[in-house]
């Protein structure tokens, strides 16, 4: 493939100038007529009986148009997902500190902010709980109906108790993980405009649009027809703009009320109220192994905390159960989690989907069982490690995977081996850990692909209209190197359209590191129908038949006769005017052959690759303070193929650093429910004079199934970051 022009080279992302000028235009940017200013006012109890919501002093403010309670609202309840929990605004009671109990629209944001300080609301405080251990109990106050569990899940593979006693270590312990925070730097929000007939545009950071629309629709007893959503640029996301939250019904709600556009943006401070972060876990493991290392078990038991309300927790919980199971040649399996509803902030998606929370258990045990048994941690892994052609105790089969090389790499990068703890107050450590994630995780529908437009106008200028949507992982730098490369021109001659449910074709979105794979192939295939379109005018201009017509370098030509040629500049503009002189359009879409899990077993090829990653850490820790400090970090990741080395290695440095967030720094608090280090000084994000430069390298093994050989490299590398600290900080104490 060396003939390539752009795949596997360093192409700066397409939207960059826009972006670092300032004039990439986000939700918060885009101009309308008559807008109003939305705000929210949120539930200062963690439990509480709503006993009246009186909002007539607040109607009486100049400049507030509309106000909204749950009575101006569907009674309908709604999730992203199958549990359905929640209502718009609160109804009957509130479950968690912020909840939305009434919204406001006016013509400024300083009229909106003094009305919502002037709706009055009765409460009758009710008994909270905010432990999920806690909640489980069956004398714990009941937040929903039905009892606190939301949901329980069993996998078993082979006989762990047999397993157990051939074992010659065993090793466990109890793990747990924090609260945290996305922190993308532009917050959740929406401007809704009424377009008349019944029909609104909203434009909000959405990460599925299409089926953010569907849910819209659904909820508010709209035909989805009625709605068209928008994808601006987003400010970041990371799992927490999936709408798991209420921020978009609310302003739509308002501007379906007010008869005006509406934008409601939200502050920081709702942010941490309100929006969904990382679902915290605690998680009892226990291995077993044989005295040269070889893994014989695994058990284990996981509780995590969904928060009021459930949305995409429970497939999160799931994820965390049993994903990082599917790293090492596993047989002997028994799992249990819980997802329990606690009176905290209803909790979601974040990089990873709940990989991280499982793998940090089990790499942390790993090491402890090498350490048992006396063995070095490299090799404990490397003897038990998934390789190509393997297929897991859970059924995922394994065409391509660079691990092994990707720990040798690792271990090379320092002196494994040869590295001396230093005595005395700061000593020196060395951490290992591994992560195997999805390249594009089925979710039980009948069909889990992607679909792209690409449209040619006589100049031979493509345009290119895909549906999943770059929330700043460089799909759209993506999706103009594939088009340029597949039709040979520059990139300054491919643009890509703005993501809308109106003229962009209906896929699933960005999530699960399945754009580089799964989109990647819609878009060549678009590219191949567009040719196929473009190969009969080809040929009655060169009087050949259409089967004797071939692509070559850039021209269609014919078969055996290089001197009759026709370049795409000479074919487009007869082509665009036998067809009315509109451009001529590709339709391409491919749906991965994965399969979808078995729900009561989770057995199942969910994804038709993935990606693995390995990493090391280097720790200082000063034994008297407990300070540590990251020396190094290094990151080897098996991503397939590069298809453009600069966004592969921007993926995986930034994810890292979010992994060292999740290992050393970050950590939403709460008292009686209430997040008391809500906002950006106070919640501590990693800072540039605290991380090393990530060391990132590219395993390339080229998959199979991946256009180009590609497949995901948006997640992997956030997933063994913190156990990797965490074994560094041990070996060094």
């Amino acid at each position: 493939m060396d003939e390539l022009r752009y795949i596997g080279k360093p192409i700066p992302l397409v939207d960059a100038p826009l972006k670092v000028s300032g004039t990439a235009d986000y939700v918060a940017d885009i101009q309308v007529p008559d807008v109003l200013h939305g705000k929210v006012l949120r539930s200062p109890h963690a439990h509480a009986r709503i006993l009246n919501v009186d909002v007539g002093k607040a109607l009486k403010v100049s400049g507030v148009h509309t106000i909204i309670t749950a009575a101006d609202t569907p009674e309908q309840r709604w999730s992203t997902a199958d549990v359905k929990d929640q209502t718009i605004l609160a109804r009957d009671k509130v479950r968690y500190v912020g909840e939305e109990i009434a919204a406001v629209a006016a013509e400024d944001n300083a009229a909106a902010a003094e009305a919502i300080e002037l709706i009055d609301v009765a409460y009758d405080p009710l008994p909270a709980v905010f432990d999920p251990e806690e909640a489980m109990a069956e004398d714990a106050p009941h937040i929903h109906e039905g009892g606190n569990i939301t949901h329980r899940q069993v996998v078993e593979r082979g006989d762990v108790d047999a397993a157990l006693k051939q074992a010659d270590v065993v090793y466990e312990n109890t793990y747990t993980t924090p609260l945290m925070y996305q922190a993308y730097m532009e917050p959740n929000g929406t401007l809704a405009v009424p377009e008349g007939r019944g029909n609104y545009t909203v434009y909000s950071p959405f990460q599925v649009i299409f089926e953010s629309r569907s849910l819209m629709a659904r909820v508010l007893g709209l035909k989805p027809e009625n709605i068209r959503v928008v994808q601006p640029f987003v400010g970041g996301g990371f799992g927490g703009k999936s709408q798991d939250d209420a921020n978009a019904f609310i302003t739509l709600v308002l501007a379906m009320k007010a008869k005006r556009p509406v934008r409601m943006i939200n502050s920081r401070w709702d942010e941490f109220q309100g929006a969904r972060p990382r679902v915290p876990t605690k998680t009892w493991i226990r291995m077993g192994a044989k005295k040269d290392g070889t893994l014989l078990t695994k058990e284990s038991r996981l509780v995590s905390d969904n928060g009021a309300y459930t949305g995409l927790a429970k497939g999160i919980m799931l994820t965390a159960l049993y994903r990082p199971d599917n790293l090492y040649r596993l047989e002997h399996i028994r799992s249990e989690g819980f997802l329990v509803y606690t009176n905290k902030i209803p909790t979601g998606a974040y990089r990873g989907f709940g990989n991280p929370q499982g793998t940090f258990p089990q790499e942390c045990a790993v090491d402890g069982l090498a350490h048992e048994m006396g063995m070095d941690p490299a090799e404990i892994r490397l003897k038990n490690v998934v390789r190509k052609g393997d297929v897991t105790a859970h059924h995922w089969k394994y065409e391509s995977c660079g691990l092994e090389e990707a720990i040798r790499y690792c271990t090379e990068a320092v002196d494994w081996l040869g590295a001396k703890k230093r005595n005395g107050r700061i000593r020196r450590g060395l951490g290992l850990a591994c992560a195997v994630h999805v390249s594009g995780n089925r979710l039980q529908f009948e069909w889990e692909g992607a679909r792209a437009y690409i449209d040619l106008d006589e100049e031979g200028r493509a345009v290119v209209r895909s549906g999943d949507g770059d929330i700043g992982q460089g799909a759209r730098t993506l999706a103009a190197v594939v088009t340029a490369e597949e039709l040979n021109v520059g990139l300054d001659r491919v643009e890509v359209a703005e993501t809308n449910t109106e003229d962009t074709p209906n896929t699933l979105g960005s999530f699960a590191s399945r754009l580089a794979l799964i989109a990647g192939h819609a878009i060549r295939n678009a590219v191949e129908d567009l040719k196929s379109k473009l190969a009969p005018v080809a040929a009655e201009m060169l009087e050949a038949a259409v089967d004797d017509i071939e692509w070559v370098g850039g021209s269609f030509r014919v078969r055996g006769s290089s001197e009759r040629s026709m370049s795409l500049d000479e074919v487009c503009p007869e082509a665009v005017r036998r067809n009315g002189g509109e451009p001529i359009r590709g339709e391409g879409e491919w749906d991965p052959p994965s399969e979808n899990y078995d729900p009561k077993t989770m057995a199942g090829n969910i994804s038709v690759a993935y990606e693995f990653a390995a990493q090391m850490a280097e720790v200082e820790v000063d034994m008297e303070t407990g300070h540590v400090q990251l020396v190094r970090l290094v990151s080897a990741d098996d991503v397939g193929r590069m298809l453009n080395p600069l966004a592969v290695h921007g993926q995986v440095e930034g994810a890292a650093v979010q992994g060292v967030g999740f290992a050393l720094t970050e950590e939403m608090k709460t008292e009686g429910g209430q997040v008391v280090n809500g906002n950006f000084g106070d919640y501590a994000l990693p800072k540039a004079e605290s991380v090393p430069s990530v060391e990132s390298v590219a395993i390339e093994t080229n998959d199979p199934y991946g256009p180009y050989g590609a497949k995901g490299a948006s997640e992997g590398g956030s997933v063994p970051t913190a156990a990797a600290i965490a074994n560094a900080i041990y070996d060094a104490t």
